[in-house]
């Protein structure tokens, strides 16, 4: 009896270790799947430090992502997101869209860069129509976007060059903690608050202009 408990046990802790071996293989697998993913989407050349998929709730949550520039843009890194955290509505997903209930993202480093042939890296929309102005649906990864509930946003360092001229680098430091917004149904409504919170910060508005000067 005392051999069967024994064994029993073994077995026990065998099927844990396969369990636990599972999932970080799966976690391992994810995170490879949302490189290519947000490669595809983007264009932009994507590295993930950690994602965790949450499997008994509609979470996602990664740590130290970084798209970097295309060539043109001089190829450093992008953006950095230090951490990040995405619930989704899992009705939508099975439907083939992308609803976030909940997304947010603590942004370290944001690197906004003037190609030599005067084009940005991320347009800031700030002067374009506000958020809730229709627009063209938009599939993001394969899915169609269905917009944001709550977004909460940190923003760290902002940094600003043109490649005509790399000895020149304007640069914020926002130290914008726990923003919120609610109701963006598209990504130029993120990229519309992106340019207001710039233009919040001291020393914003002379970083926009500085980019929009030829």
């Amino acid at each position: 009896m005392r051999r069967l408990f024994r064994w029993a046990f073994r077995v026990l802790v065998l099927c844990l270790v396969v369990v636990v071996g599972l999932l970080l293989s799966l976690d391992h697998l994810a995170r490879e799947l949302a490189e290519r993913k947000l490669r595809a989407a983007t264009g932009l050349e994507a590295r993930l430090g950690r994602l965790n998929v949450g499997l008994l709730s509609p979470t996602l949550t990664f740590e130290k992502l970084r798209l970097y520039n295309r060539a043109d843009f001089g190829g450093a890194p992008l953006v950095e997101i230090a951490d990040g955290r995405l619930e989704y509505d899992p009705g939508e997903l099975l439907a083939g869209r992308l609803r976030c209930r909940l997304l947010r993202l603590e942004i370290a480093e944001l690197n906004l860069v003037v190609n030599r042939a005067g084009a940005l890296n991320i347009p800031l929309a700030a002067n374009s129509p506000p958020p809730g102005t229709p627009r063209p649906p938009r599939d993001i990864a394969g899915l169609r976007f269905r917009g944001i509930d709550t977004l909460n946003l940190s923003l760290g360092r902002v940094t600003a060059v043109k490649l005509n001229a790399p000895q020149v680098v304007r640069e914020v430091n926002a130290r914008l903690h726990n923003r919120v917004f609610t109701r963006l149904d598209s990504v130029e409504d993120l990229q519309f608050q992106l340019g207001v919170l710039l233009l919040e910060q001291n020393g914003g508005v002379g970083l926009v202009e500085y980019l929009g000067r030829p």
